[in-house]
């Protein structure tokens, strides 16, 4: 267990062990969700990292990752992410 405080602009600092854990570095992003108590922080994986996982049909291979990742990203504005 680690113990961080917060910032007067509500920001607090990911304790390094949290960090390696999730794989956190620089730039990523992260969600934090409250389930009860509890404040839980999970790392969002971007586009790129999950080329190949999915088949694409033959009329969408011509979209670039750029487009696909500024899509998500617009839907995440709208979600409130």
């Amino acid at each position: 267990m680690s113990i961080t405080s917060m910032t007067k602009k509500g920001q607090v600092t990911i304790p390094v062990e949290v960090r390696r854990a999730l794989q956190i570095k620089e730039k990523d992003r992260v969600e934090i969700t409250v389930e009860g108590d509890r404040a839980v922080v999970r790392k969002v994986a971007r586009a790129s990292e999950l080329r190949g996982s999915v088949s694409v049909g033959k009329a969408q291979k011509d979209v670039s990752w750029k487009n696909i990742e500024r899509k998500i990203a617009g839907v995440r504005g709208r979600q409130g992410t």
